[in-house]
């Protein structure tokens, strides 16, 4: 059996469950007693070849340690990335103009947080491409009329709402100085 270099290298694109089994396969041929090992006839496989599964069970180790290292930096740059996203997120709210602070509170209004708005209008435009308000259904306009009207139907994000509700400070700002 031949092997060239990209055979090598493809060994290192097997999944972490593969390494896994490397690791504990060749961990146990190499650690498990001599007396364990002659019963499972693997003394002289292990004596033999013991150079050649020493190398496996580094290898997949080495490399089970670096996929978990990854992993945890992904997760971690997530959760640290949605922290920054969420806080943005609050002090855009915290800080949006007095129009569109009227049309979000027309949306609190309604009990299902939906309602027509004017597609061309440019505060629904605004809206609509930071993802704070969202086509319901059909993105079609119901119609388009005289006075340059495009009436379509949105709905504030849950997002939002969500927001508004956890922090006093937006509340207030949406809902109106709440009375204890």
């Amino acid at each position: 059996m031949e092997m060239n270099f990209k055979d090598f290298l493809n060994f290192f694109k097997l999944p972490p469950h593969i390494f896994s089994a490397l690791a504990i396969g060749s961990g146990l041929i190499l650690f498990v007693p001599d007396k364990i090992a002659q019963k499972l006839y693997l003394l002289k496989f292990r004596n033999d070849f013991g150079w050649i599964i020493s190398i496996i069970f580094i290898i997949s180790i080495t490399l089970l340690i670096t996929i978990m290292i990854i992993k945890l930096c992904k997760y971690l740059k997530e959760r640290y990335d949605m922290k920054k996203l969420r806080k943005a997120q609050i002090n855009y709210l915290k800080e949006l103009d007095p129009t569109k602070t009227k049309m979000i509170k027309a949306f609190l209004k309604e009990e299902d947080n939906t309602m027509s708005v004017n597609y061309l209008n440019g505060v629904t435009q605004q809206l609509l491409s930071l993802k704070i308000i969202s086509f319901a259904g059909n993105t079609v306009p119901t119609g388009i009329y005289d006075d340059d009207l495009m009436p379509i139907v949105c709905f504030l994000q849950p997002w939002v709402i969500k927001m508004i509700n956890e922090d006093q400070e937006l509340k207030n700002k949406f809902y109106g100085k709440i009375k204890k």
